[in-house]
């Protein structure tokens, strides 16, 4: 993480020429490549390549990891009852030919093994149990997965302007629904839950690019950080104050004042060259605990989701 991008030029949308220039070869090159491998299957989803770099390092099969990851995960969701949903997950991919077995005359065969753990988010209208894979893990002398392939240009720019559109307009065009769901069936991509400040509807709060919208008042606020300490019994560190900072997800930057605090104090750190995992003064740490009982009201700091009434 770049720590001082925290404070430089904040939410004013300004970047280095040469940076933004590099960002641009990559999502023309990112592109380029997406086009030359793309193909539309019988079911007309689309599958595409994977981003290898020219000259990746090496990969091993990590068979032996994954299986035990595997082990341990197993346990876990028999242990908390989660393995049957867990189970129905895979299943239900291989019915619908995401995945397959791999044939017996081909397990001899060079491969990479990916390990995978249990998310568990019951908020979730559509999977509250789900798999991720873990493509990070590597062993000593290897690389991993994601090393060994292209990131792409970053897509983290394009949600302030996607944020800015959603507040311009009471009402979207009432045709939308129906033709993104048509759009999107073109290509095998189901459009199953829609939100909507329309009084009918079940929830007062909804998820927006990461912002929470109700749709009752028809606002727009920040979460609040979960990693709080809300019983100010864990000492406060220069790693305690970047986790809290970074933990405030505003791209639109209306919390910008109410983060003030923390920043100016963790550029102190910087300056009186304090360790990450060193307990701060007794002056900084005063400073940080009354902001800290503060922070209960950042959920109650909104803005209206229309910029015109």
């Amino acid at each position: 993480m770049d720590v001082p991008k925290m404070w430089d030029l904040e939410v004013l949308g300004i970047t280095d020429p040469i940076e933004k220039k590099n960002e641009s070869f990559l999502e023309e090159e990112t592109l380029a490549h997406f086009k030359e491998t793309i193909r539309i299957c019988e079911d007309q989803r689309y599958e595409v390549a994977l981003p290898w770099l020219a000259e990746h390092p090496a990969l091993y099969d990590k068979y032996d990891a994954a299986e035990c990851r595997l082990r341990t995960a197993t346990k876990r969701l028999i242990n908390e009852n989660y393995f049957e949903a867990y189970d129905n997950v895979f299943k239900q991919w291989e019915s619908e030919d995401i995945i397959e077995a791999v044939p017996i005359d081909q397990l001899a065969k060079e491969a990479h093994y990916l390990p995978h753990r249990l998310v568990i988010k019951p908020s979730s209208n559509t999977t509250k149990v789900r798999p991720v894979f873990d493509a990070s893990f590597k062993k000593q002398g290897f690389a991993s997965l994601n090393e060994c392939l292209s990131v792409g240009p970053s897509l983290i720019h394009k949600t302030l302007p996607l944020l800015l559109r959603f507040r311009f307009d009471a009402i979207e065009l009432e045709q939308l629904k129906s033709q993104s769901i048509e759009i999107m069936k073109e290509g095998a991509f189901e459009l199953r839950c829609w939100a909507s400040n329309d009084s009918k509807e079940d929830q007062d709060m909804q998820m927006v690019l990461g912002l929470s919208w109700n749709v009752v008042s028809d606002e727009l606020s920040c979460k609040l950080p979960s990693n709080l300490d809300c019983t100010q019994e864990r000492p406060v560190t220069k790693r305690v104050l970047l986790s809290v900072i970074n933990s405030v997800y505003d791209p639109i930057g209306f919390t910008a004042p109410a983060l003030l605090l923390p920043k100016l104090l963790m550029q102190e750190t910087w300056r009186g060259k304090i360790a990450w995992d060193e307990v701060l003064p007794v002056e900084f740490e005063h400073k940080y605990r009354l902001w800290e009982k503060t922070m209960h009201l950042m959920p109650k700091c909104t803005i209206p989701r229309r910029f015109f009434c």
